[in-house]
C-alpha cells in the first residue's frame, strides 16, 4: 500500500530538530497561539493568628510554614488557597530551594514544623533524590518545593491559578 503523501518531516531549528507536516511550518514561542490569564485575585492575612482559629490548622499552619521557609531562606514563596474550588486541600505553598542539599534542609525545617501541631502520622512526604520537587502534605496545607528549573517546568501557579493567591 502507498504512503500518504503528507509525510511527517524533520526541520532542523538551532540545534534541535522538530518535526513537522510537509508545507506546515513547527510552532515556535512566536506563533504559538496567546493564551489570555485571568487576573489572579489576591488577598492580605493578617500575620498574626486571629481568636477564631484552631493551632495548626489552615493560616495558622500556613503561617508557620511560611515562616519556617523564610528562615531557611527559600525564595519565591506562594500561597494559594484553593479551598473552596479543591477537594484535595485548601492552600498549596509554592516555594523554591537553591540547590538539592537546600530542598532537603527546607523539608526537614517544615517536618519540625508540622510536627509540632499536627498528630503523628498527619504528615505525607513525596521526595526523591536528586528530582528537584519535594512535597509535604499536612491535609489543609500542601507544600511543593521546587528548585527553579522544576518549578518553571511545571508551573504549578498557572495551575491552581483559580485558586485566591494570599499574603501573608
Amino acid at each position: 500500500m502507498p504512503k500518504a503523501e503528507n509525510k511527517p518531516t524533520s526541520k532542523r531549528v538551532g540545534a534541535v530538530r522538530k518535526p513537522s507536516v510537509a508545507g506546515k511550518k513547527p510552532l515556535t514561542k512566536k506563533s504559538a497561539p496567546r493564551v489570555a490569564k485571568s487576573p489572579a485575585k489576591v488577598a492580605r492575612v493578617p500575620a498574626v493568628a486571629t481568636p477564631d482559629e484552631k493551632p495548626g490548622h489552615g493560616l495558622d499552619l500556613v503561617r508557620r510554614c511560611v515562616r519556617a521557609l523564610e528562615n531557611k531562606k527559600a525564595a519565591q514563596i506562594e500561597v494559594i488557597r484553593v479551598a473552596e474550588t479543591s477537594s484535595v486541600t485548601d492552600f498549596y505553598i509554592i516555594a523554591t530551594g537553591t540547590s538539592d542539599p537546600h530542598l532537603r534542609a527546607l523539608r526537614v525545617e517544615l517536618e519540625k514544623v508540622i510536627d509540632e501541631v499536627v498528630p503523628a502520622g498527619g504528615v505525607r512526604i513525596q521526595n526523591e533524590p536528586n528530582s528537584g520537587w519535594c512535597v509535604v502534605d499536612a491535609f489543609d496545607v500542601v507544600v511543593h518545593i521546587f528548585s527553579a528549573e522544576k518549578r518553571e517546568f511545571y508551573n504549578l501557579e498557572e495551575l491552581y491559578a483559580a485558586g485566591e493567591k494570599i499574603v501573608i
